[in-house]
């Protein structure tokens, strides 16, 4: 069993405590929710930390661009999403990975460091979808 969390609308991050298989979780997500994965060896990995620290204090902006963080620890992954997260992303076991997935599901961005906001919601906000979201709203 693998350990997710999942930060929604007005909440902080809450683990799911029966987690459907990765493919399954990210594919339901499509069209709806922009979503981050983010992968470490473990939750004492210390650029899990920060990434965490800097999702925790970006939550409006988070909430804002329709964004869900999917967290997935190495040594708690089930055979099956760690061949789906190595073919899918190209994620190396044993490291940090920093996955942005459109809601068209297309990967958007990979990094192997914590990715700042700015960083994060400049693409999006570069995005058309996001452009089109932006009008919608206003």
């Amino acid at each position: 069993m693998w350990l997710w969390s999942v930060l929604f609308v007005g909440s902080l991050l809450q683990p799911l405590s029966a987690p459907p298989e990765l493919e399954a979780q990210l594919a339901a997500l499509a069209w709806k929710k922009r979503v981050v994965v983010l992968c470490a060896p473990s939750e004492a990995d210390a650029r899990y930390l920060a990434q965490k620290k800097i999702w925790t204090e970006a939550r409006s902006g988070v909430n804002e661009r329709d964004l869900v963080l999917v967290e997935l620890f190495e040594n708690t992954l089930s055979t099956p999403d760690r061949n789906y997260l190595q073919a899918r992303f190209q994620y190396q076991p044993g490291t940090f990975g920093v996955f942005l997935i459109g809601k068209d599901t297309g990967i958007k961005l990979r990094k192997t460091e914590p990715v700042s906001t700015q960083e994060l919601f400049g693409l999006i906000d570069g995005m058309p979808m996001r452009q089109s979201e932006r009008k919608r709203r206003n």
